[in-house]
C-alpha cells in the first residue's frame, strides 16, 4: 500500500514536470512568434513610409516642373547646347566690339555634383570700355558659371592714341557632359 502513494506522487510529479515543460515550450514559441510578428509589423511600417515618401516625391516633382526646367537652362546639356553657348559668347564679343578667340576647351569632371565643367579659355582685345562691358557680360551670363582667371594688359595704339585692352579669361561653366 505504500507503493500507491508513491506511484501517485511520481505520477503527479511527472505530470507537473510535463506541464511545466509544455508551458516553457509554449512561452518560448510565443516569444519567437512575437519577435517574428514585430519584424513583420516593422517591415509593413517601413513599406508604408516608403509609399508615403514616394507620393510626396511624386507631388514635389509634379509641382516643380517649371522651376526644374528653368534651372536646367542654366546648365549646358549636350554638344548642341555647347555650340550654342560658345556662339553666344562669340556674338556677345562682336556686339561689344571685342575681338575674341577661343584658346582651349576642356571638360573638368564633377565640379559641382552632379555636373561636370566646361573650361573655356578666351583671348580678347578691344577698347577699354568694350572690354569692361564684355567682361561684365561674361560674369553675368545666364548659366551656372564662374570666371576663374582673368588677366588684362593695357596698351596705347601709337597711331590712333586709343587705349586698347588685351588679355585672357578662363570661364568654367556647368555641363552634364563628362
Amino acid at each position: 500500500m505504500a507503493t500507491r502513494p508513491l506511484i501517485t506522487a511520481l505520477s503527479t510529479s511527472i505530470l507537473a514536470i510535463t506541464s511545466a515543460t509544455g508551458a516553457l515550450w509554449l512561452a518560448h514559441t510565443n516569444a519567437i512568434e512575437a519577435t517574428r510578428l514585430a519584424d513583420v509589423l516593422q517591415t509593413l511600417h517601413d513599406e508604408q513610409n516608403t509609399i508615403h515618401d514616394q507620393g510626396v516625391l511624386r507631388e514635389l516633382l509634379d509641382t516643380t516642373v517649371t522651376e526644374r526646367a528653368e534651372l536646367s537652362s542654366y546648365v549646358i546639356n549636350g554638344e548642341d547646347e555647347t555650340i550654342r553657348f560658345l556662339s553666344r559668347i562669340d556674338n556677345l564679343a562682336a556686339v561689344y566690339g571685342v575681338t575674341l578667340s577661343t584658346d582651349s576647351l576642356t571638360i573638368v569632371p564633377k565640379i559641382r555634383k552632379p555636373y561636370a565643367g566646361l573650361r573655356v579659355v578666351y583671348s580678347f582685345k578691344g577698347s577699354d570700355e568694350a572690354v569692361r562691358v564684355f567682361i561684365g557680360a561674361l560674369e553675368t551670363i545666364p548659366y551656372s558659371s564662374t570666371v576663374t582667371a582673368l588677366s588684362v594688359t593695357k596698351t596705347i595704339d601709337e597711331q590712333t592714341g586709343v587705349t586698347l585692352i588685351s588679355g585672357s579669361a578662363t570661364l568654367l561653366v556647368s555641363t552634364t557632359q563628362s
